[in-house]
């Protein structure tokens, strides 16, 4: 199963809506919002795990942030095609100079 969480500089964070804010890990350089727990509070599910569901949540939430101050960081979960093989996809809100968005896979095998 497909997971994805928001990763903004604090100030980002900051201008979100207070709905969202108890669902906002902090540290000091960054923060991370857990979509998952924000959809479980407020809808009692988790979010349909697809990327195309991720991006477009990503794009209505950061709709008010300033152009790369937030990241979305897609986990991919290994399948039967790709046992043994964990994709992170990252896609950040464009620049005006830039159009699309970046896509950025890591690689990396599960843990023991």
């Amino acid at each position: 199963m497909n997971a994805a969480s928001i990763v903004m500089l604090p100030e980002a964070a900051d201008r979100l809506p207070a709905e969202l804010q108890p669902h906002l890990a902090r540290e000091e350089r960054w923060a991370m919002l857990d979509v998952n727990a924000w959809s479980q509070s407020l809808f009692n599910a988790g979010v349909y795990p697809e990327i195309r569901v991720f991006r477009r949540l990503f794009e209505t939430v950061t709709r008010n942030l300033p152009p790369e101050s937030a990241r979305l960081v897609v986990v991919e979960r290994a399948t039967w095609l790709s046992p043994r093989m964990v994709n992170v996809l990252s896609v950040a809100r464009p620049t005006a100079r830039v159009p699309g968005s970046s896509r950025h896979r890591v690689r990396s095998t599960p843990g023991p």
